[in-house]
């Protein structure tokens, strides 16, 4: 990270998410905080700089590995990680959570890099994240409250949270006036837990000069010092952030600890807090959240044998926190059914119509546009110079499916052994009044205008060897222009055996819709 002025426009920076943090587990128990007696310890250390469509951090990779590097040294079991996309950023949140299920005692996460508010919740940054607009950002970032919930459901007893993510919203000047702009969202700390943000509210945080951030740089400073209290350990921080930026930056800490915990206890300290009775279990019921039915739906069937359980909560959950899993386990089941149509994910079951929308949680199956094929040109004198063109016509000036998103993305079930690129595009139509249309055929049968075709990329998302399919997303390279489109699949002659021709006159079924909303195309 550079040296940057600290920006006062910023809404605060790091306060964390929690409307209802105070907890995202259905009960939580806490048993003895204090340090755990020396039980096991357990993190998950992030940092995210090398962003694709935001501004880059020179910091926070090196700010992990320094704190990753510290901790391991404190005898924590370390999870970490560094410019993480989303995919990735997921599976380290889940190994955290189940490390820290096992180990229980303390827990503890460190992020550095790029963070954001939106309507009151917190949104930790993927270094591949594209965010057009603030309703897109659930489908493109980390939930913080997904890492607390994490803890929460570990029972564990203390958890620790350090937030050094005060920056602005770096997608803030594409999104809407009055979109929230920068810092995060200030949450109460639940019952058993520290929260340390990096600066306080309505300011940033400054980025380091050299190899770590300001905050991090301090915080390295402190942990090592023996026998000091957590409270006091980020007091020292917290008085030399705020020299060293002439205080501008004036980190913060929220606490709901009710016993002791040192970073570096000496014999002493370890023998008092053995000898200390345990402090009472609390239970503390949180607000249901999307996130919370998701894990209690994930609980009620993961150890379920019968693969339809899993095939139900795909078709629930398609895009959530447990679907990799679920898809996993589903396959394991149906390999060794004896039913070999069990297959019952719903890609699978219109194999006349298998291209799907999907939006969020949300899969609407696309239906089979009605065209009808015109021809127009003229032989020329004895058939020289003549000209010839083939045009695929729809009835209606609009698309009866409208997509808000600039960049939609479809599934698609193909047979295991073809390219998707051979057979999948997507191109533009030309809106008249009555109708709309894309010319399919010119004179050298060369097929779609180039000019007529939007650059997509395919996803490898589901492999099924019992039905021998692939299920790919289909993605946008680039935001859509308002307009009219069509996804065109080009039929196989027989898919199963890899026949295929792409024969501009003939050019298989459209499957169009129109962009109501989105930036002017590439």
């Amino acid at each position: 990270m550079k040296t940057r002025l600290i920006e006062p426009a910023v809404l605060f920076l790091c306060l964390l998410l929690l409307t209802g943090a105070a907890g995202a587990q259905k009960t939580r128990q806490l048993v003895q905080e204090d340090d755990e007696k020396g039980k096991a310890r357990t993190a998950l250390v992030i940092g995210n700089g090398d962003y694709a469509n935001a501004r880059k951090l020179l910091n926070p990779a090196n700010d992990a590995a320094d704190m990753a590097n510290a901790l391991r040294a404190l005898g924590f079991d370390v999870v970490s990680g560094t410019d993480l996309n989303l995919r990735q950023m997921n599976e380290k949140v889940r190994e955290f959570g189940d490390k820290l299920r096992v180990n229980g005692g303390v827990g503890l996460f460190y992020y550095a890099g790029h963070g954001i508010q939106v309507g009151g919740q917190n949104f930790l940054i993927p270094v591949e994240a594209e965010i057009p607009r603030e309703d897109e950002v659930d489908y493109n970032s980390v939930n913080l409250d997904l890492v607390l919930r994490k803890m929460a459901t570990a029972n564990n007893g203390l958890n620790i949270v350090i937030l050094d993510a005060c920056r602005n919203n770096p997608f803030a000047r594409s999104w809407s006036r009055g979109a929230d702009e920068g810092g995060l969202a200030q949450i109460t700390a639940p019952v058993g837990t520290f929260i340390a943000y990096a600066t306080s509210p309505d300011r940033t945080a400054s980025d380091g000069t050299g190899r770590n951030g300001l905050y991090t740089e301090e915080l390295l400073k402190v942990l090592n010092q023996p026998d000091l209290k957590i409270e006091e350990a980020f007091k020292q921080v917290t008085i030399a952030v705020d020299r060293a930026s002439g205080g501008k930056q004036v980190p913060w800490t929220s606490s709901s600890l009710r016993g002791d915990f040192y970073f570096r206890p000496d014999a002493a300290t370890v023998k008092r807090l053995a000898d200390q009775p345990a402090v009472p279990a609390v239970a503390v019921k949180p607000p249901e959240t999307p996130e919370s039915k998701e894990a209690e739906a994930w609980s009620r069937i993961k150890d379920s044998i019968n693969p339809d359980d899993f095939a139900g909560f795909l078709n629930q959950y398609p895009n959530g926190v447990y679907a990799d899993q679920a898809k996993t386990r589903m396959i394991e089941l149906y390999s060794k059914s004896n039913t070999p149509n069990g297959f019952d994910l719903s890609v699978f079951k219109a194999p006349e119509s298998p291209l799907f929308l999907i939006d969020g949680d949300k899969r609407t199956q696309m239906k089979i546009a009605q065209s009808k094929q015109d021809v127009k040109g003229s032989a020329g004198v004895m058939g020289i110079g003549g000209s010839f063109k083939m045009l695929q016509s729809f009835n209606g000036g609009r698309a009866l499916l409208r997509v808000v998103s600039p960049q939609p993305v479809f599934e698609y079930a193909l047979a295991a052994n073809l390219n998707p690129s051979d057979i999948v595009l997507v191109v533009r139509l030309k809106a008249k009044s009555d109708k709309r249309e894309i010319q399919t055929v010119q004179k050298n049968y060369s097929g779609f205008n180039k000019d007529d075709v939007v650059p997509v990329a395919f996803e490898e998302v589901l492999k099924v060897p019992e039905k021998n399919k692939i299920l790919y997303r289909i993605k946008f390279a680039a935001p859509l222009g308002p307009g009219e489109y069509a996804v065109v699949v080009n039929e196989p002659l027989g898919q199963e055996l890899g026949m295929y021709e792409r024969n501009g006159a003939m050019p298989g079924v459209f499957y169009d819709f129109g962009v109501d909303g989105g930036k002017s195309g590439k």
